[in-house]
């Protein structure tokens, strides 16, 4: 039950990493073209 837990945990922390990542990578595309 522990490990599910961990890896539950772990899956969302991926998740909300690689979203602030996307959306970092996306404010500097629309940053370039504003540019």
């Amino acid at each position: 039950m522990l490990e599910v837990l961990l890896l539950e945990f772990r899956w969302s922390v991926a998740n909300n990493f690689s979203e602030q990542f996307i959306k970092q990578i996306f404010g500097m595309k629309t940053i370039l073209i504003k540019l």
